[in-house]
């Protein structure tokens, strides 16, 4: 793993000479007992005369994480001594670091500290301005610390906090489902009331409802492109949240200088045996 190493200089204090540490035990105390208090008193011994840090090694593969962002937000944990530094802190720091994933800390005898990042990996857009990485978890990047080409070809998904998981889980099973299809996915959304709602590459907009948006799959890869044919290019909307079929939004007559249907009247002109009566919910 890539390492970047800062050093300080040597501040490191001599450690204590066993002829500077006077121990006086009573008689009586068993032998376990008298091993017990020496080291407590070593340890107590070498807390105040312990080395100072003057090392930080940096390890990870770096894209938008820079080894310097780590060491800054390090810097005031360091001008502590080697045992009391609080490695928790420095983790928690740097995790905080938005493309961060996760950090370990660890001393390294016996001036030095090691601090390992793992990056971020994008997945998708995520609400208005924030993205997703590759386990579910939504972050805010600052402006810019991803090009503006690479954020458009990221799916586009969107929920209210604590369904991050099973939206891009959900986009997941659907986008692989219909990845070969005219009805490949470009995004998925999830709103307040629970209706998912799902766009298409061509720009068709898919209003699945309410409950296993996957569960809508069998239509989507059967009777509604069966039933379309050559007129996809038509659709602005398919309406599944009907018990026993799908309803049709035509793009307008302006647009395409075809007649301009109402989405039920369209769904029975171009598909009448698989047309519902009633909606979910």
């Amino acid at each position: 793993m890539p390492a970047t190493t800062f050093d300080r200089g040597a501040r490191a204090l001599p450690l204590p000479s066993a002829a500077t540490i006077n121990l006086r035990l009573p008689r009586w105390l068993p032998g376990l007992g008298l091993a017990i208090l020496a080291i407590g008193l070593l340890i107590l011994a070498l807390q105040w005369r312990q080395p100072m840090l003057s090392r930080l090694q940096i390890e990870g593969h770096f894209d938008r994480v820079s080894p310097e962002s780590v060491r800054a937000v390090t810097a005031a944990h360091l001008a502590q001594g080697f045992f009391s530094v609080d490695l928790a802190a420095i983790r928690n720091d740097v995790a905080a670091l938005p493309w961060v994933s996760r950090a370990r800390v660890e001393r390294v005898w016996p001036t030095g500290v090691r601090v390992r990042v793992w990056e971020r990996q994008a997945y998708a857009r995520w609400n208005a301005d924030s993205l997703l990485d590759t386990d579910s978890v939504a972050f805010t990047p600052a402006v810019g610390d991803l090009p503006e080409a690479v954020v458009a070809k990221l799916p586009r998904l969107a929920g209210t906090a604590g369904n991050e998981k099973l939206v891009i889980d959900t986009y997941r099973v659907m986008s692989q489902a219909l990845a070969e299809t005219p009805l490949a996915l470009s995004g998925l959304q999830l709103d307040a009331r629970g209706e998912w709602t799902a766009q298409t590459l061509r720009g068709i907009e898919l209003r699945l409802g309410p409950g296993t948006a996957a569960d809508k799959l069998t239509v989507l890869l059967g009777a509604l492109p069966a039933s379309l044919g050559e007129r996809l290019a038509d659709v602005a909307y398919v309406d599944l949240r009907y018990t026993n079929g799908f309803a049709i939004g035509w793009i307008s007559r302006a647009a395409t200088g075809k007649n301009a249907t109402d989405g039920k009247a369209g769904a029975k002109a171009a598909a009448p045996a698989t047309l519902g009566d009633n909606k979910d919910g």
